[in-house]
């Protein structure tokens, strides 16, 4: 890359690093923010029926649910813990984890480090020499790499980092959507490479120290933290993660996350899957129609979700952990019907 390039990045970076970091004023007056605790608050008090809580309680309960929330207003008005379980009880999310990863590139992007329409070969000089050239940052966090999607044994590998970054292509970049964990883990290498930081530290530096995250830990594979699952977190710090995409990137006056990246990350990210953002589910007329059409939600193996409402000011959390299908994975409509029918104004 010419000099002059990296000249016009670097300055572009530090101009959008300063406009992300600044300072701001745009939460309503009267917000609650999270210190080391969440503030309880009874659900009449905000605007939710105790009743039909209590029937989303009942229901998390019969599937065998370890940890639940519901934060309304930004005080918790049910907290639930079953099978041993505590506040302080952190339990494995699997692909909750590619909604961080995609928090940790919305980053690098908001500090110009990474751009969306460039090619990830930047970041991985074993694709500069073949078809792999044409994926693009966008590609892989919105699941239209191409990349062959072969995962027989890929969890068994003492090094999946990198089985990813060898994967041949399989479809030229942008003509199918399919969920891919082998190309979604191409992700770590690159938040590595264009922030100097190995991707666990990036985030921890980031995302869980300024939001007071003091559960988080990431499974390593070959000595790298894995992008498409292995966070371990409280459902009370998970439940901080969405609240920073609930106050789209604000965090207590100050700014994580740029706005826009916020929008970009949680709307439709292509055509091919109108309900995939940039690793995060959507919702819009091609899924769930009786969702808030401006919801979102980060959602793993087992029934692990984190389930964001901004226009209900809401947030729902369900973890289990480590599960196994049917009967212990819940019907997600209906929890969240169920959430959501409670609100009384």
């Amino acid at each position: 890359m010419p000099l002059s390039i990296h000249f016009r990045r670097a300055l572009c970076a530090a101009v959008l690093f300063a406009a992300a970091t600044a300072p701001s004023l745009a939460a309503a007056p009267g917000t609650v923010w999270p210190d080391s605790n969440w503030a309880a608050a009874t659900p009449e008090s905000q605007g939710m029926d105790a009743g039909k809580l209590n029937a989303l309680r009942d229901y998390l309960e019969s599937r065998q649910t370890r940890e639940a929330l519901v934060i309304r207003h930004g005080r918790i008005v049910g907290e639930w813990y079953w099978r041993g379980a505590s506040a302080e009880t952190k339990l494995p999310v699997f692909s909750v984890t590619k909604s961080i990863t995609s928090t940790a590139a919305g980053m690098l992007v908001d500090s110009g480090k990474l751009r969306l329409d460039e090619p990830a070969a930047d970041f991985i000089p074993a694709w500069r020499d073949d078809d792999r050239k044409a994926i693009t940052i966008r590609h892989l966090l919105s699941m239209t790499s191409g990349l062959k999607h072969e995962e027989y044994g890929y969890f068994f590998r003492q090094d999946q980092l990198k089985q990813s970054l060898a994967q041949p292509l399989e479809s030229p970049p942008g003509t199918k959507w399919e969920y891919n964990n082998i190309a979604c883990n191409c992700l770590s290498e690159i938040v590595s490479k264009a922030s100097g930081m190995e991707l666990a530290d990036f985030l921890q530096q980031r995302l869980y120290d300024p939001l007071g995250i003091r559960s988080a830990t990431m499974d390593r594979n070959g000595g790298r933290a894995l992008a498409y699952m292995g966070l371990r977190i409280t459902a009370r710090d998970l439940a901080r993660i969405g609240y920073l995409f609930l106050h789209k990137g604000e965090w207590k006056g100050k700014r994580i996350l740029s706005e826009q990246w916020v929008k970009e990350a949680t709307r439709a990210s292509q055509k091919l899957a109108p309900w995939y953002g940039h690793l995060w589910w959507v919702h819009n007329e091609y899924r769930d129609e009786s969702d808030p059409a401006d919801s979102f939600e980060a959602i793993g193996l087992y029934g692990n979700y984190l389930c964001v409402f901004p226009s209900q000011d809401m947030i729902v959390v369900r973890l289990i952990g480590n599960g196994s299908g049917a009967p212990t994975d819940v019907d997600r409509a209906k929890m969240k019907g169920l959430a959501l029918s409670a609100i009384t104004k």
